[in-house]
């Protein structure tokens, strides 16, 4: 995604965060993120992106994890020098797309959920991110720069056939709707619907204000995304042909990276902390601290998950940021 909106500060990690990536998908260097997926079958199971300590004098690095239910037992998918991020299930769980670095720059990969068979599908010169796949899981959409063009490619799993659907100045996220039939994307600085072939694109927000990150709610009717629009970012919530837009949070800290359980309860970032919601903004409770860019597979968690240690971060600096209790480093590195 480009973004070409005004600067950030400290107080906004949620841009902060996606400003970074932005600089980084424009061959900078990419600051690293940790983003969450809850897995919710009987066993319960989480992949995130996490930086442990290193040996001494070595450099931190994030590396691809699966934890339980309770955020613990972790065992790691990943070990490689380079950064590897973005880690979603597929639809039945048994694989996982990430980016990485480790072919010299980001590049789409998936692997099998115990960390197995882990494969290149873009091998593009250009850097591609921001991987989601589609509900049959047969396809992948994902934001690449290629030829020159940035836009929104949609590939087999097995990565054979990218095409490149969607070419703006200023897009990303593109978010598969349910039933297979559309993709929301941000566009400009509103929210976007489109055919899986890129033709009938639809505005669903005005661009008064900036409004990105959609996420469709499980049964397709409603979309939840992010709104700057009343001065700082909080989720909102529309109907999937842009109408009734209403506001869910009203925070100080900023509020962003909605995402849906299967029993339509929303998921947030709040600042470096994953909260739970009803649809219509009641009930938000804590659910993880030292987390950010939640992504949930299967039914609501129920009583969350145990986080390892209160994360203590300065977003708008960008360096290394450790737990308190000194057991663990989370997901920041330069």
């Amino acid at each position: 995604m480009i973004d070409k909106r005004k600067n950030t500060n400290i107080k906004a990690p949620c841009r902060t965060l996606i400003a970074i990536l932005l600089i980084g998908f424009l061959v900078l260097p990419i600051t690293v993120i940790t983003r969450i997926t809850y897995s919710s079958s009987r066993s319960g199971k989480v992949v995130f992106v996490s930086s442990p300590p290193p040996p001494l004098g070595e450099l931190f690095n994030s590396d691809i994890f699966v934890a339980d239910e309770k955020g613990q037992n972790w065992v790691r998918l990943t070990n490689d020098p380079a950064e590897d991020t973005w880690p979603v299930w597929s639809p039945d769980g048994t694989q996982i797309a990430f980016c990485s670095e480790r072919d010299g720059n980001k590049e789409i990969y998936v692997m099998d959920s115990d960390g197995k068979n882990q494969i290149n599908l873009s091998n593009n010169p250009g850097p591609d991110d921001e991987p989601d796949w589609s509900p049959d899981g047969k396809k992948i959409a994902f934001l690449s720069k290629r030829g020159g063009d940035i836009g929104i490619c949609v590939m087999d799993a097995d990565g054979k056939n990218i095409v490149m659907i969607a070419n703006e100045l200023a897009i990303g996220g593109p978010a598969w709707s349910p039933d297979g039939k559309k993709i929301a994307f941000n566009k400009g600085k509103g929210i976007c619907v489109m055919d899986t072939n890129g033709k009938d694109q639809t505005m669903l927000t005005d661009e008064q204000a900036y409004d990105w990150w959609p996420a469709w709610s499980p049964d397709g009717e409603n979309i939840a995304f992010i709104s700057d629009r009343d001065g700082n970012d909080e989720v909102y919530i529309m109907d999937a042909d842009g109408s009734n837009q209403k506001r869910l949070t009203d925070n100080p800290d900023p509020d962003g990276f909605p995402d849906w359980t299967s029993d339509g309860k929303i998921i947030f970032n709040r600042g470096a902390e994953v909260y739970i919601m009803v649809s219509d903004g009641k009930n938000q409770k804590l659910l993880i601290e030292g987390a950010v860019f939640p992504d949930w597979f299967g039914p609501s968690p129920g009583q969350g998950m145990e986080a390892a240690g209160k994360l203590n971060m300065t977003w708008g600096n960008i360096k290394v940021a450790k737990w308190q209790d000194g057991k663990g480093a989370f997901g920041v590195s330069e």
